[in-house]
């Protein structure tokens, strides 16, 4: 087998790996060349540097990376933004995928090298799919995470969904769902550009009195106008008091932005909107949906999406860094926030303790 391994070049039809995704059930949004070029041109001052490897002129893997310069010199993720992971992206059914998985990370490597990038951050899926190979190399530091999912696949071969799902959910999460129903709350999927404001300015709203970030106007317009969205609206009385933003690659719904008006929250719209959707969604042909991932010590959130019958995976984010801890601990937590915005470093723990 003769393998060459490239630079990506968005005009070369060879290097377009949407066709390595199709035969995926599970393929995941953040693996996809659409998302890749949304933060390309989303991100401030990040360059692209995804890795193709081919066969004889034939495309079979690849490794999405963006670089990011900043005061402690570059960092590359696999991908960054809230989270995002993609990792490796093989054909189906090589006979030796390690063997491509390799080929890619030795080629990155050596371009880590000649290109001096101090921080490489490889985020597997929640699948797991490219674990065995990650836990099998050498690493400087590591991280974990919780993916959970709730599968819907069920739904639409049987007589009555709505059952289906609630036998899904926890007593706790089909409460919920029943008290929205009996505070009359009302869901439907909406292009209206009044819904897609207040879910964008109680979004806003949220994150403010969590003294979070919030997505701005630009992301969502970029997401609207390349990825497949879907925007749900809950109202009580033609009010609106809860919204979702979600995105739906192939057989995959990513829950990616909820949005509540806190003075309704005893109504449970959102439980209501989540329910309706899942539901919706299904009949459609979706087979999953991705809450997005949360951290080992976050129980409560844990439980809550685990109340909504998800299937949960523990996968890994594999770093390796070159020239030393001291630049990073310069910078320190709020430096490199600040330095790198929407990246994966290290661990703050790194930085506490003083060694990786």
């Amino acid at each position: 087998m003769a393998f060459e391994i490239r630079l990506r070049d968005p005009e070369n039809p060879l290097h377009n790996w949407d066709g390595l995704l199709k035969w995926e059930n599970r393929s995941l949004l953040f693996q996809s060349r659409s998302w890749v070029d949304l933060l390309k041109d989303y991100l401030p001052e990040v360059r692209e540097r995804t890795l193709v490897c081919l066969e004889d002129d034939r495309l079979v893997g690849v490794l999405p990376m963006l670089v990011k310069e900043g005061e402690a010199g570059k960092v590359a993720n696999s991908l960054p933004y809230f989270g995002s992971n993609a990792s490796f992206i093989l054909e189906a059914d090589l006979p030796e995928p390690d063997l491509v998985r390799q080929k890619l990370l030795t080629a990155w490597r050596d371009l880590a090298e000649r290109e001096d990038i101090r921080v490489s951050v490889f985020i597997d899926t929640p699948w797991g799919g490219n674990s065995g190979f990650l836990k099998g190399r050498t690493w400087d530091s590591g991280d974990l995470r919780m993916g959970h999912m709730t599968p819907l696949g069920s739904l639409a071969e049987v007589e009555d969904p709505v059952q289906e799902l609630m036998n899904l959910l926890h007593s706790k999460t089909r409460n919920m769902v029943r008290k929205a129903f009996k505070s009359n709350v009302k869901v439907s999927a909406s292009s209206n550009p009044e819904d897609q404001d207040f879910l964008e300015r109680t979004h806003a709203e949220n994150l403010a009195a969590l003294g979070g970030g919030a997505k701005d106007r630009r992301f969502f317009d970029l997401a609207r106008q390349r990825l497949d969205t879907l925007t749900y609206v809950a109202k009580i009385n033609d009010e609106p008091v809860a919204a979702a933003f979600l995105v739906r690659h192939g057989r995959v719904i990513e829950y990616f932005t909820p949005a509540l008006k806190a003075e309704h929250r005893s109504a449970q719209p959102l439980s209501g909107l989540i329910f309706h959707a899942m539901q919706d969604l299904a009949a459609q042909g979706a087979l999953w949906w991705n809450w997005g991932a949360s951290w080992p010590s976050q129980k409560s959130l844990q439980t809550f999406k685990k109340r909504w019958g998800t299937v949960n995976s523990e996968y890994g984010y594999f770093i390796s860094l070159s020239g030393g801890l001291d630049p990073w601990l310069a910078l320190g937590p709020e430096g490199i926030k600040k330095e790198y915005p929407y990246f994966y470093v290290l661990p703050f723990s790194v930085l506490e303790k003083g060694e990786a």
